[in-house]
């Protein structure tokens, strides 16, 4: 089974998230997140919530965290924002601000446990009965 982590509108250029891709394929995704964590690039902060935000998934899911792995991280460009910058002679000089779009699927094996709950014995509990003074 896949469980799919997608993070739109990240206010960075694809080519800054991808340079960390090829390190973090090889890893599981709990030890991608430990190794993001330490990083003080911007970049690795992206990628840890968005990894974070698939493990926290496939664990609402009943998915063993052990047995998970990256089956696809993908980055895409998303929408620039385009901006004007003041130039010379009272002209404007164009530039643009880009996006991306985080996609993780991960893939891994379900808990197929059954949960046994154990009822409390019911107690027998003894009511007096009050008599309302006149």
């Amino acid at each position: 089974m896949q469980i799919q982590s997608y993070i739109k509108y990240n206010r960075i250029s694809p080519i800054k998230l991808r340079t960390l891709l090829s390190d973090i394929r090889k890893l599981t995704p709990q030890e991608a997140t430990d190794k993001l964590f330490l990083m003080q690039d911007r970049s690795a902060k992206m990628l840890h919530r968005a990894i974070k935000s698939a493990i926290t998934s496939a664990n609402s899911a009943n998915y063993e965290g052990s047995s998970l792995v990256f089956k696809e991280i993908i980055v895409e460009a998303g929408p620039s924002f385009k901006r004007f910058r003041a130039g010379s002679r009272g002209m404007a000089s164009p530039y643009k601000r880009p996006t991306s779009h985080i996609k993780i699927i991960l893939t891994g094996e379900k808990v197929t446990e059954e949960k046994v709950v154990n009822k409390p014995e019911k107690k027998e509990v003894k009511v007096k009965s009050i008599k309302p003074n006149k």
